[in-house]
């Protein structure tokens, strides 16, 4: 009785990874699509002071490269039914759900108060049609897209599906998605922008956080607690410098954004949302306050090597 418990069956799912596992190879050939499409574009683009622009088209040649690649090999361990392909897709959607969240609604935002700037009205059908448009994408893309993967691919028959899915089950999400987090923030940290690189100081504090966020990428991978205290130190910090920065900001926005180095034409278009720029500002440091939570909730699974060893009840 107590083996046919638990060899309880579940439906097969092997269609459903299968058509799940298309639809991330069809994104990675997408993602390729825009690399090429970038490489084509970057010998003939005007040439920049400081090379700002060629930064900036490298960076996103990167980003759709790694996206390219992640999207690629969970889509093909997807097909085969493998567990880490399975977590791996879990992680990635609830990622991208929440940068889709945040992102709907700083669009949501700042879409209306961009099609109302004077001097570039647009004509009611027009702006209607913008704005179904991009409503629907964010929609889509951002919001049905990721949550439909984080519905299919959190099911027990999908876990019981995928080979090795008691391996697989064996890595908590949550530290997990931390884990990665903070290995992109490192890479990010590690690569300046070139409107940072003539100033000491900056590149000093790109080159710390990267050493920081590093260490605790690593000490999430391997469930070490200095890791975990560190990344709980680091948080605490930027929430507090946030929230004073945000005090500042909202206060004398102007003051911020010179002392920003935008141009002039960069600070007119701020200056011309204010309420972008609130929505920004506390939007910022709520991302940092809820990151700060999700660390701390992590704690439960930073536990001895001695209590890992003993099995669940």
């Amino acid at each position: 009785m107590a083996n046919e418990d638990a060899e309880k069956t579940y439906k097969d799912r092997r269609t459903g990874l299968m058509v799940f596992g298309v639809v991330q190879l069809l994104f990675a050939l997408l993602f390729c699509g825009m690399l090429a499409l970038i490489a084509a574009v970057l010998p003939k683009m005007p040439r920049q002071p400081g090379g700002a622009g060629a930064y900036a088209l490298f960076t996103a040649m990167g980003m759709y490269a790694f996206a390219a690649l992640l999207f690629g090999v969970l889509g093909i361990g997807s097909i085969l039914r493998k567990g880490w392909a399975r977590i791996g897709t879990l992680v990635l959607s609830w990622i991208w759900l929440v940068l889709g969240v945040i992102s709907s609604a700083a669009t949501a935002v700042a879409l209306p108060m961009v099609l109302n700037q004077p001097g570039h009205e647009l004509p009611e059908s027009m702006r209607h049609v913008m704005v179904v448009s991009v409503a629907g994408f964010m929609a889509v893309f951002f919001l049905l897209v990721p949550l439909a993967f984080v519905l299919f691919y959190s099911r027990k028959d999908v876990a019981a599906t995928c080979a090795g899915s008691a391996v697989a089950g064996s890595r908590p999400v949550l530290p997990t998605v931390l884990a990665i987090f903070f290995g992109i923030t490192a890479i990010s940290a590690a690569v300046p922008s070139p409107y940072a690189l003539p100033h000491t100081a900056t590149c000093v504090y790109h080159a710390v956080m990267a050493v920081l966020f590093g260490f605790m990428c690593w000490g999430f991978v391997r469930f070490d607690r200095r890791g975990w205290w560190t990344a709980t130190i680091v948080l605490i910090f930027t929430s507090v410098l946030g929230m004073a920065s945000a005090l500042f900001t909202l206060r004398d926005p102007t003051a911020t954004f010179l002392r920003s180095g935008l141009s002039a034409e960069q600070l007119r278009i701020m200056q011309s949302l204010p309420n972008f720029v609130v929505f920004a500002v506390c939007g910022g440091v709520g991302f940092t306050l809820l990151l700060l939570w999700a660390t701390l909730y992590s704690r439960r699974y930073f536990v001895s090597a001695q209590q890992r060893a003993v099995p669940a009840e």
